[in-house]
């Protein structure tokens, strides 16, 4: 046991205390000229600091937010997305981690910053290919505008599956809006005459493609 005048604490204690960093080192000198830097250096051994420094993973700068500050937040992003992409998840997964993981991260840098158009953009566009694709690889045709996609259901925008297709067959049919139930009745006769549809050579192929639509289907249902 290790005592002092003031308190007493165990070995153990004293080495973790041991650990914890001091004020020299989670401290910077920032914003003084040079002799005033040199002199607080030289005094107390706090080194000299640049903007943007970081507090509570966000970049504090005295100056606009650019592209640049915001590349931590679009590695994390791409991160998040890259980290999914390996588990299979349906549309309506995708969806809710956009929503929920996506948003919050966004929403925590937006609550401190006015983010880039840029960088608006980039977001958008990782989380349009994550959700109609499943990957940030190669290209993907998107069913619906992104604007529809990412606006609350409350403002205009889509908030569910199916509203998804909701809004697809009111702009395909001109309001003639069609059941859930026509729609996958629709695809499930497109993707059979699509299997059906391919060259004579391809009927293993085509084979094995018609067993594992109707094991989907089945299992849908």
């Amino acid at each position: 046991m290790i005592r002092t005048d003031r308190f007493s604490c165990s070995q153990a204690q004293a080495a973790l205390l041991s650990r914890l960093p001091t004020l020299e080192d989670i401290t910077k000198t920032i914003g003084l000229s040079e002799v005033e830097i040199d002199a607080i250096t030289e005094t107390c051994g706090i080194p000299a600091g640049t903007f943007p420094i970081r507090y509570l993973g966000l970049p504090l700068n005295t100056r606009k937010l650019s592209i640049a500050n915001c590349e931590p937040l679009l590695h994390q992003i791409k991160s998040k997305i890259k980290s999914w992409t390996s588990k299979y998840l349906s549309f309506a997964g995708r969806q809710v981690l956009i929503s929920t993981v996506i948003g919050g991260i966004t929403n925590f840098w937006s609550g401190a910053f006015i983010l880039p158009k840029e960088c608006i953009s980039l977001i958008d566009k990782m989380c349009n290919a994550f959700l109609w694709k499943g990957t940030l690889e190669g290209k993907y045709v998107a069913r619906v505008a992104w604007e529809k996609v990412a606006t609350p259901r409350k403002n205009g925008g889509l908030a569910t599956v199916y509203e998804v297709w909701w809004e697809r067959n009111e702009r395909l049919h001109r309001g003639k809006f069609r059941s859930v139930d026509m729609v996958v009745k629709k695809i499930n006769g497109l993707i059979k005459n699509k299997i059906s549809s391919l060259r004579p050579e391809s009927n293993r192929r085509a084979s094995s493609l018609m067993q594992i639509w109707f094991s989907i289907i089945d299992g849908s249902s």
